[in-house]
Formats: structure tokens, sequence, C-alpha cells
């Protein structure tokens, strides 16, 4: 997206309560590229996961809020600390 294209975008509020055809033009201004395919797996690898923490702080609370969702077994809310 260009700088300008952002610039015309609706407020986040807006968007989070746009209706089907209004998320649909949205969607129409992304230019998406797929750059890896998916793959499904039946485990976590916590040794990739715990190499991230580093990378950034927001990669820090994602695993630590996963750790804990496991940890209980359950999804938690996300809590900003």
């Amino acid at each position: 997206m260009t700088a300008d294209v952002l610039d015309d975008l609706p407020r986040p509020a807006n968007i989070l309560n746009a209706h089907p055809k209004e998320t649909e033009a949205i969607m129409g201004k992304l230019d998406i590229h797929r750059i890896s395919s998916v793959q499904s797996r039946q485990h976590l690898d916590w040794a990739a996961l715990n190499s991230m923490r580093s990378e950034s702080e927001e990669a820090e609370k994602l695993i630590s809020w996963l750790q804990q969702c496991v940890e209980k077994r359950r999804a938690e809310p996300f809590k900003e600390e």
C-alpha cells in the first residue's frame, strides 16, 4: 500500500465496524503476495519460538502469552503489562 492509500483509509474503529461491502472495498486496496505456504504441525517448536523472543518486544509478549495459555490449557485474554 502506498502512503496515499494509507492516508485515505478510514479510522481503525470504522474499519472494525465496517459492513461486508466496505470491508471488501478496503481489502481490494491491498496488494497481497504470499511469500511462503503454511505447513500444519501437531506440535509447537518451542526452541524456535524461544529464539524469536529476542527479536522484538512484541514477539516476547506474544510468546509469553502463548506459553501461559498452554500451561493453563485454555486461551487467556491478552493483557498488556
